[in-house]
């Protein structure tokens, strides 16, 4: 008689943890499953932009200094004011860090926010490329965020052949629209750690930027991404 106890005893308490278990992940999992499909159609788009900028013969200046970044900052599509944004514009940053290793981490989420006037005319999505230069403007990033030429400095990145071999600001950045840079100013933009995407893309509610960049939270999904910077900056 003990042992069948025994035996039902384990199951009951078996069936009791599993049930715990579905009562409390189902809704986060499915959740973060279908976010974290939306999320990396992000950063197939970041890496898209990436692959743009080390192709083009106009950006020389970053090709040259994306080796000598501490991180790279990428937003596929940064969008005007539309039905979605119903003010201001914005979009979805994804930062990718080099780490005391050598090796890349990321991407830590960030949202993008700045005023329907940093567009130019006629211009309503752009793609953005930014290197992190400086330990300040890292440190500003990894803190939850920064406004770009206020708490950090910040310069719109060399174009064309005739570009100045060298720019002193803590982060520089590049944005295109259909090929052609500019039609966005990213002076004044603000950036803050997006944590629904990270908690999501992580599968974690408490990941932090720094637990991200330090290697202790990784998807392999982003590892194309990660493969693609290491190679632009020099890595193998």
């Amino acid at each position: 008689m003990l042992m069948p106890m025994i035996r039902n005893t384990a199951r009951l308490a078996l069936a009791g943890a599993v049930a715990a278990m579905a009562t409390s992940f189902p809704a986060w999992s499915q959740e973060s499953n279908q976010q974290r499909g939306e999320i990396q159609t992000g950063v197939n788009a970041d890496q898209a932009t990436l692959t743009n900028l080390m192709r083009d013969p106009d950006a020389k200046w970053f090709q040259e200094n994306i080796g000598k970044a501490k991180g790279v900052l990428l937003a596929g599509e940064v969008l005007k004011k539309t039905r979605v944004l119903k003010s201001g514009a914005g979009g979805r940053a994804g930062l990718l860090v080099k780490g005391a290793d050598g090796k890349w981490h990321g991407p830590v989420f960030y949202s993008v926010t700045m005023a329907d006037t940093a567009f130019k005319e006629g211009v309503t999505v752009s793609e953005v490329a930014a290197l992190v230069m400086t330990d300040k403007g890292m440190s500003a990033l990894l803190a939850g965020g920064t406004k770009l030429g206020g708490d950090v400095s910040y310069a719109a990145g060399p174009v064309g052949a005739g570009a100045p071999a060298s720019v002193t600001a803590d982060i520089v950045g590049y944005t295109r629209v259909k090929g052609v840079y500019g039609g966005l100013n990213l002076d004044g933009a603000e950036t803050k750690v997006y944590a629904d995407w990270n908690a999501a893309y992580y599968n974690s509610q408490t990941v932090q930027p720094k637990d991200i960049v330090a290697g202790k939270a990784s998807n392999r999904d982003a590892v194309s991404l990660l493969n693609a910077v290491s190679k632009a900056a020099g890595g193998k």
